[in-house]
């Protein structure tokens, strides 16, 4: 079985993507001062930025000309086609193919007015959409587009063999069971469209029944209902007065994300309370205490969730951020004495390597008190199985082991050979399958590597002789325990230095090769490089964690592990070239990340940049 639709999506004319949010020229007011004040979610786009990322540093690392071949190849069409239908739908319009591209402007949407009655029903339960689009041109010419764009899709999928008739008599009933007048409000002209009540429609949600769009100033305006398009009308007038612009949710969002081409926002306050107040009583049991847990994990403290993408001379940002009324009670658990500082000892050519601290013993005593608050049964058992573990295997584990570790923590990892596994054969070797790809390292710090070392062979001993689980073998002065009889390509192997507690999977090479740069310092390992340190230097200090990953070579290896894994589709899969994908999107670019956590909001930042030197 093939995917017709998905494929006339993909063959569909550009002037579809052209009219997207995200290739819009900026024309008329911002979208945002004619949405509502009181939204629930919200997205919008800086089409004039966007637009311009053609021409910028990053878009120029990709091979955008290869990629469109591979997009028809996929679509099973050509660039003729394309312009035979560029050339149809200018004919359809009365107005080229590239006027029409520039008429589009700026987009928001907003999803707002959540309606919950006391005893709800999916019928009764409903909520308000809101959609302000930039166009410059008139309703005879929109009409014009629309029966153009709906007519090539039509025609797309005719060409691919789909039966058009299930399509055609959903459109013939649709037209049926709605009702179209046209009202007047504020110099505008309202097209409503209202469900008839049969017995067909009954059941129809409310929200759903009715909805309405009017072109003014420039500017499409949709909507749920009549009364939305009229108060988006009269905001226009108004300058932006009561809309999602002037909103205090939406100045917070902007005030952390910074100046943004693009952002989409959850007002959490709003949709985690209704969860609070429908869903967790359901939830309740005699064993779960659901608002408890709930609380203890500080949901009710959370206020917004949101991404965003900017962008500056030669990188793209992407955030995602979470705010809050005070620190989650989630949010306490890792304990994060400080950053941390770049270890010089990883080597160049590492597909990813980051760095950040935390204190074990402390994070785990913090689990066990939220445990605690969510059931005292959980933190005796927690206790319990401490003491078990001491009682079997003769050592503490919190003061012998985990008191031991930290706080410094790095990861790096290594591209992997062309000897992946052929064709997993069960559940494990597919869920191991990304991580196999390449050589992972991992290293915490340990504060007295002798008292560790002793605790940790105590434990092994008492499994089974040491021996019989590891094969040792000496490298510069170091002992690596590997695991026997495990697959090569998910070698597990540890080391003990005087420092650290270093963990191996399929390390191999990368392994020996930290290992021969312990102790060393200078300006020739990963971190070192001028192409991170420049963007590292001029992020904010105080983060969480650090981590720099090289994309192309991380996007290849994914690519390299999907084809395994599922091959060039198949059966009910997408033909999807995972190979060739590999290839391609194996472009010269680095993510720098950084992740904050403090008192009034947690961030994740990517800083996407061409490598250079």
């Amino acid at each position: 079985m093939k995917f017709p639709f998905t494929r006339s999506l993909l063959c569909a004319p550009r002037l579809l993507l052209a009219l997207s949010p995200l290739s819009m020229p900026l024309m008329a007011a911002d979208p945002a001062a004619v949405l509502p004040d009181e939204s629930v979610a919200y997205l919008e786009m800086d089409s004039v930025a966007i637009n311009a990322l053609k021409d910028h540093p990053v878009t120029k690392t990709l091979p955008l000309g290869e990629l469109e071949k591979l997009m028809y190849k996929l679509s099973k069409t050509s660039p003729e086609e394309q312009a035979e239908s560029e050339k149809r739908i200018a004919e359809e319009t009365g107005v080229s193919y590239d006027e029409l591209q520039k008429k589009a402007g700026r987009f928001g949407l907003s999803i707002h007015d959540i309606n919950i009655p006391a005893n709800p029903t999916p019928e009764t339960v409903g909520a308000e959409v809101s959609l302000a689009y930039e166009f410059d041109g008139d309703e005879a010419l929109l009409e014009k587009l629309f029966k153009a764009l709906v007519k090539e899709t039509m025609l797309q999928l005719e060409k691919q063999g789909t039966e058009l008739d299930e399509i055609k008599e959903f459109i013939s009933k649709a037209k049926e069971v709605f009702e179209e007048t046209t009202v007047e409000h504020g110099g505008a002209k309202i097209h409503v469209f209202k469900l008839k009540d049969t017995d067909e429609t009954g059941e129809v949600p409310g929200f759903v029944r009715e909805w309405a769009y009017a072109i003014h100033e420039k500017m499409i305006l949709v909507a749920s209902g009549q009364e939305q398009v009229e108060e988006m009308v009269d905001r226009i007038k108004s300058g932006g007065s009561g809309s999602l612009a002037s909103s205090a949710f939406y100045k917070k969002d902007h005030d952390k994300a910074g100046k943004a081409l693009g952002l989409a926002s959850l007002n959490l306050e709003v949709i985690l309370g209704l969860v609070q107040k429908y869903l967790l009583p359901l939830a309740d049991s005699s064993e779960v205490d659901a608002e408890k847990v709930w609380k203890a994990l500080g949901a009710d403290k959370l206020q917004s969730a949101a991404m965003a993408v900017g962008s500056g001379e030669d990188f793209l940002d992407v955030s995602a951020l979470l705010t809050y009324s005070e620190k989650p009670g989630l949010f306490t658990l890792p304990s994060i004495p400080g950053s941390g500082t770049a270890p010089a000892f990883l080597p160049k050519g590492l597909v990813t390597a980051g760095y950040q601290q935390i204190d074990i013993l402390k994070t785990i005593e913090n689990i066990e008190k939220i445990a605690g608050e969510v059931d005292t049964r959980a933190g005796a058992a927690i206790q319990m199985g401490l003491e078990m573990v001491k009682g079997q295997v003769g050592v503490d584990l919190k003061k012998e082991l985990l008191a031991q570790l930290g706080p410094d923590l790095w990861t790096a990892s290594a591209p992997g050979g062309d000897g992946a596994p052929k064709g997993p054969t069960g559940l494990s070797e597919m869920a191991l399958l990304g991580l196999a790809g390449g050589k992972n390292v991992a290293g915490i710090r340990v504060k007295d590597s002798k008292a560790f070392g002793l605790a940790l062979d105590s434990i092994f001993n008492k499994v089974a002789r040491k021996d019989a689980i590891f094969e040792s073998r000496e490298y510069q002065g170091f002992t690596i325990n590997v695991v026997k009889e495990s697959p090569e390509e998910f070698k597990v192997a540890y080391v003990l230095t005087e420092d650290w507690l270093i963990l191996s999977l399929g390390g191999g090479e990368l392994l020996e090769q930290i290992l021969g740069r312990l102790g060393k310092s200078g300006d020739d390992g990963f971190f070192a490089q001028k192409s991170i340190t420049r963007h590292l230097d001029s992020l904010r200090s105080g983060q969480a964690s650090t981590s720099v990953t090289d994309l192309g070579s991380a996007l290849s290896g994914a690519f390299k592990s999907l084809e395994v894994v599922l091959g060039d589709g198949g059966g009910d899969a997408p033909e999807i070239p995972f190979g060739e994908l590999s290839k391609l999107l194996n472009v010269p670019l680095l993510s720098i990340e950084k992740s904050w956590i403090d008192e009034t909001h947690a961030e994740y930042r990517a800083r996407i940049t061409p490598k250079g030197e």
